[in-house]
């Protein structure tokens, strides 16, 4: 048994005081608010105790992309989310060929299957190859395809039980079909670079999708006459959707509406970082094309976003400073995120019998330790 002590924790929505943890194989045994700390106990008393932190969107960091179909690349992935406190992720591919797709899930499980050194790989997300061209942002765009249940099927080939999300836009032919039958096999269809209207959107959540990909960022606009994918969003409470923390993807301001209108419990803060992130500027790989990282902004030759170098901490601290509410944003950080992706039993949440992935911050908010299965990794 492992005995921790923390003056404050974010325990499934609430704040304790003064609290021993006690771990037992990896699972939260015991928590007793208001105790005073034992000779046996991890002393965390200055410090801020959360569940580990849940990345469901993020396709490298540290030089390697999730891509590259490379184990080594993916355990050091792994060990530099630790780093930031993330405990949990899910390696994003790119629209690519089948075949690329096909080798990098099938890396994925034998990470899935080895002691990872840091944060533990839960499954996958494709980001793609189902969008729509015209709003393609960094994807490459002669790899798009229309959606089918059989691409999708041999795009997966015998991994198929990794996928737990899927970004598509539901506007193209094909994808209702897609989307019923992804819903059936309890994966996550996920609306994104996508020109739907409204009602298209409006139509696909009645189809299945429950998620949308970095909202606001390749998706069709709010606009007072016509709503668009992003009116749709903010309206159904059916639905959650990503934010990308790190102010450049979306303004402050229009966070706080969106908290204000969606709530933490239905905003998972992602990262969507590539592989320039932990690096210093300079130029870097997305999908085979150049990204250029220059004042924490990768982008491409034409200016366009090309994912993020933010991490989970440093969007922590973000938020932080611009008002929100702790609470709210390791809600955004933790729970929400893996209630979406299906593993809101065991992860996410501080509670006796969930898996001990704790992230222990300071009053500033930086990351002083983290626990993964109750095993102290930082």
């Amino acid at each position: 048994m492992k005995t921790m002590f923390c003056g404050k924790v974010y325990a499934n929505g609430e704040w304790l005081e003064n609290c021993l943890i006690r771990v037992t194989d990896g699972k939260i045994a015991e928590m007793i608010p208001n105790s005073k700390l034992t000779a046996d106990a991890i002393d965390f008393s200055n410090a801020i105790c959360s569940p580990g932190f849940v990345d469901m969107h993020i396709h490298g960091a540290f030089g390697h992309d999730t891509m590259d179909g490379d184990v080594a690349g993916l355990n050091t992935m792994s060990a530099f989310l630790m780093q930031h406190g993330t405990t949990s992720f899910l390696p994003t591919t790119m629209t690519a060929t089948s075949t690329s797709v096909n080798r990098s899930l099938e890396e994925v499980n034998q990470c899935m299957h080895m002691e990872q050194p840091g944060a533990r790989c839960l499954g996958v997300h494709l980001e793609g190859p189902f969008i729509n061209p015209a709003a393609k942002g960094a994807q490459i765009e002669n790899q798009i395809q229309l959606p089918s249940v059989e691409s999708f099927d041999a795009m997966c080939g015998s991994n198929i039980s990794l996928v737990k999300t899927i970004t598509l836009a539901p506007e193209r032919e094909g994808a209702e079909a897609l989307i019923r039958y992804l819903s059936k096999k309890g994966i996550v269809p996920v609306i994104g670079h996508t020109k739907a209207t409204y009602q298209q959107a409006k139509d696909s959540f009645d189809w299945g999708i429950r998620h949308a990909t970095h909202m606001y960022n390749a998706m069709t606009p709010l606009h007072h006459r016509e709503p668009g994918v992003v009116g749709a969003l903010l309206e159904d409470e059916r639905v959650t959707v990503e934010l990308i923390a790190d102010l450049v993807h979306v303004h402050p301001a229009v966070i706080k509406v969106t908290l204000a209108a969606k709530g933490s419990q239905q905003i998972a803060l992602v990262t969507d970082a590539m592989s320039a992130a932990g690096l210093e500027a300079g130029t870097y790989q997305l999908g085979g094309q150049d990204v250029f990282m220059k004042d924490e902004e990768a982008r491409l030759a034409d200016g366009t976003l090309a994912g993020s170098v933010l991490t989970q901490d440093k969007a922590l601290r973000n938020l932080a400073g611009q008002g929100i509410a702790l609470e709210d944003i390791l809600e955004m950080l933790t729970a929400t995120p893996a209630r979406i992706i299906g593993e809101g039993h065991r992860k996410g949440k501080l509670q006796v019998g969930m898996d001990a992935d704790i992230t222990i911050l300071s009053d500033a908010l930086e990351v002083q330790a983290v626990f993964i299965a109750g095993q102290q990794k930082k």
